[in-house]
């Protein structure tokens, strides 16, 4: 009877608590990025019918996954972004929260819009549309494009990023020869970088698939081409970078055949009691992985 009495008080005053919450006005969460701008929370954020950003835990990807939206007038586009731990989902989260305000309301810092230009979160063409004036704005601070400039930048950010930092190792000499490469092809299909789209890198990279290039070099010249704009966006000859919303699978890893050694080259040995021809079936259990095609020719002397 007492546990009862218990239980019937508890659940009154967990009844009364969440009335009181309920009633109360609502404060609103600050960021650090911005504390004069509140970012509303989930729940009023629905009331209002806004679909807010969220954080949940990916299974597929062993990571954590933060979905947002971006709306355009009356369309809503819904994104997801990926951070390997929580801390990072959450610092993610609050991001794209304000990403998210700032669309509805029209209203955004400089700063934060180049930053989500950036990242990839929003396209230069739906930041045109989510706010007044960002056009114009680009037209006037827009420097000329500048191919040999923009190589010397890459340059630079290669050798601030490396380890040995040494323009003289073949890795750098490797690394600015396939800049050029895709800072060539940049040059024939938009000498104004203005005018490149995500379609016609992703022409060019279908192209290169045609051509039967490995999956692996398409994607080192897709990455190349996405730090190449990079360094366009920070010397102002384009706005966003339009390879940042380009998605590829990442190639498959072949399995690399071992070198056969004087242990596998003893397994070839003529067992006792057996002819003179050892059987391509017993040389294949006998030999390591990689080299089970070499039992299809050999015989053992």
């Amino acid at each position: 009877m007492l546990f009862e009495c218990l239980d019937s008080v508890g659940a009154a005053s967990w009844l009364d608590r969440k009335r009181r919450r309920d009633l109360l006005p609502h404060r609103p969460i600050l960021t650090r990025n911005d504390p004069v701008r509140p970012i509303l929370t989930h729940k009023v954020g629905y009331l209002e019918g806004y679909i807010m950003a969220s954080l949940d835990f990916h299974t597929a990807r062993d990571c954590w996954r933060i979905r947002y939206t971006v709306r355009l007038g009356v369309h809503r586009r819904r994104r997801p972004v990926y951070a390997k731990t929580k801390a990072e989902g959450r610092s993610l989260k609050g991001k794209l929260e304000l990403l998210e305000q700032s669309m509805r309301s029209g209203i955004v810092r400089q700063a934060d819009l180049h930053e989500w230009l950036l990242r990839g979160w929003v396209t230069a063409e739906e930041a045109a549309i989510a706010f007044p004036g960002y056009q114009e704005t680009v037209d006037r601070q827009a420097s000329p494009t500048d191919y040999s400039k923009l190589l010397e930048a890459y340059e630079q950010y290669a050798l601030d990023h490396s380890k040995a930092r040494d323009p003289s190792r073949k890795s750098h000499r490797n690394h600015m020869s396939m800049a050029r490469q895709v800072a060539t092809w940049l040059e024939g299909a938009a000498p104004d970088l203005r005018d490149l789209t995500r379609e016609m890198i992703q022409q060019w990279l279908r192209e290169q698939e045609a051509r039967g290039d490995a999956d692996w070099t398409v994607m080192h010249r897709l990455t190349k081409t996405r730090l190449l704009l990079d360094q366009a966006v920070t010397l102002g000859m384009v706005q966003a970078n339009p390879a940042r919303g380009i998605t590829r699978r990442q190639p498959k890893v072949a399995s690399r055949r071992r070198a056969t050694n004087g242990g596998a080259l003893g397994a070839l040995r003529r067992p006792q009691g057996r002819g003179d021809d050892l059987g391509a079936v017993d040389l294949a259990e006998r030999l390591p992985t990689g080299v089970h095609g070499a039992a299809l020719c050999l015989r053992a002397h």
